[in-house]
């Protein structure tokens, strides 16, 4: 199971546990699906230590987490941070704008979000749209570099060819997702 984010005050975090690893076993028991390892840490029990054994930059480590207990709200992982902009760009389909208060408001975009920018159109065809792309998804990194302006990611686009792997922040939740150029 693909990592595509980690709460700040998480076991995870405190654990070490990276956007981008992959979970491959719980206590030796493979993991296969989201709900797999969500049942192997819940069987685990709350304060208990699991072993996790994952797949970081195609070396496997086996990890270490001091389990907790999940809390009601999921927001309450997250660490607020400071905010930014930039004038709209199009490019190859998109059109993007840092993110600003008025983009926070219109597409509901939380404060945690600070870095990246906001995709404010995308063209019907375009390998955006076929890949699903939309309107008030937050491009987060380019096959792993950090996006932290339109001109970033402007850099970043420029040097991809073919299959490229987004980071990108959805309704409150961080998606890996794959496009062609």
């Amino acid at each position: 199971m693909l990592v595509s984010d980690v709460g700040p005050n998480s076991p995870a975090a405190r654990a070490g546990i990276q956007r981008g690893d992959v979970i491959l076993k719980v206590n030796g028991e493979a993991v296969d699906s989201t709900g797999r390892l969500r049942n192997l840490v819940a069987a685990s029990g709350v304060s208990s230590k699991a072993q996790l054994e994952i797949l970081r930059n195609g070396k496997t480590l086996t990890v270490p987490v001091a389990l907790g207990e999940m809390p009601n709200d999921p927001t309450a992982l997250r660490e607020p941070k400071a905010e930014g902009g930039s004038a709209p760009s199009t490019l190859d389909g998109l059109t993007l704008e840092g993110i600003n208060p008025t983009n926070r408001t219109r597409f509901r975009i939380p404060a945690d979000v600070a870095t990246g920018v906001v995709v404010t159109d995308v063209d019907r065809g375009s390998p955006a749209a076929r890949a699903g792309l939309r309107p008030g998804d937050v491009l987060l990194e380019i096959d792993r570099q950090k996006v932290t302006n339109v001109q970033r990611f402007k850099e970043l686009w420029s040097r991809t060819k073919g299959r490229t792997l987004l980071l990108l922040y959805r309704q409150g939740q961080t998606i890996f997702m794959v496009v062609n150029r």
